[in-house]
């Protein structure tokens, strides 16, 4: 099971081991924290971007990680 949170020493320390866990285990993973989704896969962060109707932050945003 994977522990994920963008923030935490584990995503800073080794990045690619960790969204290599996420990949294999988890690829949609749900932060609680910030009622949010995180997309572990190129191709699925690809085709939400592309599909504004679906996947919008019309609800809001906190800002948190952008620029």
């Amino acid at each position: 099971m994977v522990d994920y949170s963008p923030f935490s020493q584990a995503a800073i320390a080794d990045p690619h081991a960790l969204y290599r866990q996420l990949r294999r285990e988890d690829p949609v993973y749900y932060l609680e924290e910030y009622d949010a989704w995180a997309l572990a896969c190129f191709e699925d962060v690809w085709q939400a971007s592309m599909d504004g109707a679906s996947y919008s932050a019309a609800g809001g945003s906190t800002g948190v990680g952008l620029y």
